[in-house]
């Protein structure tokens, strides 16, 4: 038998390395300023939701009324939304839940989308095309840069909760990472961080 193989000579695709953009606290408090002066009170609840919980913005706009538990506070995330397929529990803030709870008292359909049509409560699927355009225009009006994006604030979130000292594990939990590994990705831009704080070498 031949020991030959008539592959070796091809390479395989290299694989990019995806860039780590975060956005400083000083560029996220304008967001915030820019958001609530137009009154885009859903919105700055999907934007709470990618920063603060790390949910994805394909799932945000999945979610319905009933995955929210409106006595506990709690918001489930069913396999199907979820990118791994794997269910996962969070516990949300009042920053985000005084929103959920004016949702309870217009008693909406609890099988309606909780950010359909103009990110409010809906039967129609919206699309993230939606949401990302949103964001490119307030990116604009603020003169920000364009490598600042929606996904961005999962980014910046994961960052920030590894260099408070949170443990991987549970950002990893919180995220819904495959593995600690991909969690770990983001350990290598708050060790930076870390190591430019504590350096008080001068010359």
């Amino acid at each position: 038998l031949a020991t030959h193989n008539p592959f070796a000579a091809f390479k395989g695709k290299k694989r990019d390395v995806k860039r780590r953009v975060t956005i400083p606290k000083q560029d996220r408090k304008r967001i915030l300023n820019y958001l609530h002066k137009r009154d885009m009170t859903e919105y700055v609840a999907m934007v709470r939701l990618c920063f603060k919980y790390l949910i994805r913005p394909k799932e945000i706009l999945m979610l319905r009324i009933c995955d929210i538990d409106f006595d506990s506070g709690l918001l489930r995330i069913p396999p199907d939304v979820s990118k791994n397929h794997t269910e996962r529990t969070i516990a949300l803030g009042y920053d985000v839940m005084k929103y959920f709870q004016k949702l309870r008292k217009e008693d909406c359909n609890s099988n309606n989308y909780i950010f359909s049509t103009d990110f409010k409560p809906g039967h129609r699927l919206y699309t993230t095309k939606n949401m990302f355009a949103t964001w490119k225009r307030m990116r604009e009006k603020l003169e920000m840069p364009n490598t600042y994006h929606f996904y961005s604030l999962k980014d910046t979130g994961i960052t920030e909760m590894l260099e408070s000292g949170m443990p991987s594990k549970f950002v990893k939990d919180l995220a819904g990472h495959h593995s600690l590994s991909m969690t770990e990705r983001y350990l290598h831009i708050s060790d930076a961080r870390r190591i430019l704080k504590a350096n008080t070498v001068r010359f």
